[in-house]
C-alpha cells in the first residue's frame, strides 16, 4: 500500500510522490477509450451497428476487435482509477492533519461543470459529469474495509442487469414495440444525423443539447451511475491491497490476463455471435449479448490492467510505460483533447467527414491522435509540472493558481512500483 507523509501545507501530490504505474495505467486508459469512443464522433451511432458503418470485411473486423477489447474494458479501468483519485487526494490532505472534505466537494462540483459543458457545447458522450456526482458519493464510503467497498461495489456493478432483466420482463406489448423500433433507425433518421453534424456548430447544437440531456439522466440513471460508482469503490478495494501499485505477485498478474484470454474474451465473442445471428432485432440483444458481455468486459479490463502492471514491474520493459506515463499524467487534457481532435475531424466546423470514414480506417485515426498525444504529452512535461486542464482544475479546487512550469529540468521518468 502506499504510505503518505504529513506535511505542513496542503497542496497539489509532487512528481516524487506519485504512483507511476497508476500515471501508465490511466495513460493506457485513456488511450483505450478512444477506441470505442471515436465511432461516435464519425457516423450515425445506433444500438444495432448493423445499420450504418459497413459490417463486412476489414470494417466488421474493425469493429469487432474494438468491440472484444475495447468496448467498457477502458471505462472501467479508468473508472476504477477515479475512485483510487478520489482516495490519495483525501489522503494526502488527511496525512497534513486537515479536512478533506471541502477541497474534495469543490473538486467535484468543478468536474460536473467541466462535463457538462464539454457534453452541451462539444460531445454528448461526456463522462466527467457522471464521475463529479459518484465521486461526491464515493467521499463517505471510501474508507470502509476493503470486503465492504467490493462487497458493495460489486452490488452495485451488478444492479443495471438485475434492474434491466426485471424491466424487459415485464413489458407492455407498446413498449416491446418502441423497445425494437429503437434497433430499426429509419432512412430518414439516418439521414438528419449526417445533415445535422456535418453543419455548422450551430446547426448541431440543438441535436447535441437533446443527447446529452439523455445521457446525463435517463442512461446515466439507467446503468452509468450504477457501473461507475461501483467501479470507484471496487478500484479503491484493489488499490489498498496493491493491484494497481504493481505490488502484487507476478503470478497473479498471469492467472488474470490467463482468465481475460480464456474465459472473458470467448464469452465476449459468444455474445457478439449471439446478437450477430439475430442481427440486433429483438430483445435477445441483451439476454443473449448485452448482459453478457457486460460481465466479460470486467475479466478482459482486470487482463489489461495485469499487462501494465508486469510492464511496470519489469526493467527490460520500462520504455514503454515511461512514454504511457506522461499521457496519464495529463488524462482530463487529453481526454478533451481526443474531444477536439475528433470535432475538428468529423463535424461541419472542421472537415465534416462525419458518415465519411469507414470503420477500418477510423482505426487508422485513433493510432494517429495516439501517437501525436503520446508525442505532444512527452514533450509538455519536459517544461510542465500538470496538464493544462489539469492545472485549471487544481487551481479552482485549491482556490488560488497552482505554478505550472517547471523551476528546474526533471530527472527522467522512471517505472517502478510504489
Amino acid at each position: 500500500m502506499a504510505t503518505f507523509t504529513p506535511q505542513q501545507a496542503v497542496g497539489p501530490v509532487v512528481q516524487s510522490n506519485r504512483i507511476t504505474s497508476i500515471d501508465v495505467l490511466r495513460g493506457v486508459a485513456i488511450l483505450g477509450i478512444l477506441l470505442m469512443n471515436l465511432p461516435s464522433f464519425a457516423q450515425p451511432h445506433f444500438d444495432n451497428p448493423m445499420i450504418y458503418g459497413g459490417f463486412r470485411g476489414a470494417d466488421l473486423a474493425a469493429w469487432l476487435f474494438c468491440h472484444v477489447f475495447a468496448n467498457l474494458k477502458f471505462l472501467s479501468i479508468f473508472s476504477m482509477l477515479f475512485g483510487v483519485g478520489i482516495y490519495l487526494f483525501t489522503s494526502h490532505i488527511e496525512a497534513a492533519g486537515k479536512s478533506s472534505a471541502g477541497l474534495h466537494y469543490r473538486r467535484m462540483i468543478f468536474l460536473l461543470v467541466f462535463g457538462l459543458l464539454h457534453g452541451y457545447l462539444l460531445w454528448f458522450g461526456d463522462i466527467l459529469a457522471h464521475y463529479g456526482i459518484c465521486g461526491m458519493l464515493v467521499y463517505p464510503l471510501r474508507k470502509l474495509s476493503v470486503r465492504k467497498l467490493l462487497i458493495l461495489g460489486g452490488m452495485l456493478f451488478a444492479f443495471p442487469v438485475a434492474s434491466g432483466t426485471i424491466y424487459i420482463l415485464t413489458m407492455t406489448s407498446e413498449q416491446h414495440q418502441e423497445f425494437r423500433s429503437e434497433f430499426r433507425p429509419t432512412h430518414a433518421e439516418i439521414s438528419q444525423s449526417l445533415a445535422t453534424y456535418r453543419g455548422s456548430w450551430l446547426v448541431q447544437e440543438s441535436t447535441r443539447a437533446n443527447e446529452t440531456l439523455e445521457f446525463e439522466t435517463s442512461l446515466f440513471a439507467w446503468e452509468y451511475f450504477w457501473r461507475e460508482l461501483g467501479l470507484m469503490l471496487v478500484g479503491i478495494a484493489l488499490f489498498k491491497i496493491g493491484f494497481f501499485s504493481a505490488q502484487m505477485s507476478k503470478a497473479l498478474y498471469l492467472k488474470l490476463i490467463a482468465a481475460a484470454v480464456t474465459i472473458g474474451i470467448p464469452l465476449t465473442l459468444y455474445s457478439f455471435y449471439a446478437n450477430y445471428r439475430i442481427g440486433w432485432q429483438s430483445e435477445r440483444v441483451y439476454f443473449r449479448g448485452e448482459f453478457l458481455d457486460y460481465f466479460s468486459s470486467l475479466l478482459i479490463a482486470f487482463g489489461w490492467v495485469s499487462v501494465v502492471m508486469l510492464l511496470c514491474q519489469s526493467a527490460r520493459a520500462v520504455s514503454v510505460p515511461r512514454s504511457l506515463q506522461s499521457v496519464g499524467r495529463a488524462a482530463f487534457s487529453n481526454y478533451i483533447l481526443q474531444t477536439l481532435s475528433c470535432t475538428i475531424l468529423f463535424y461541419g466546423e472542421g472537415f465534416a467527414l462525419y458518415g465519411r470514414v469507414s470503420r477500418s480506417w477510423q482505426l487508422g485515426i485513433v493510432c494517429l491522435i495516439w501517437a501525436f498525444q503520446i508525442v505532444v504529452s512527452n514533450l509538455w512535461f519536459r517544461y510542465f509540472r500538470m496538464g493544462p486542464l489539469e492545472s485549471l482544475w487544481r487551481s479552482l479546487t485549491y482556490w488560488k493558481p497552482q505554478p505550472l512550469r517547471l523551476p528546474v529540468a526533471m530527472g527522467r521518468l522512471t517505472c517502478r512500483p510504489a
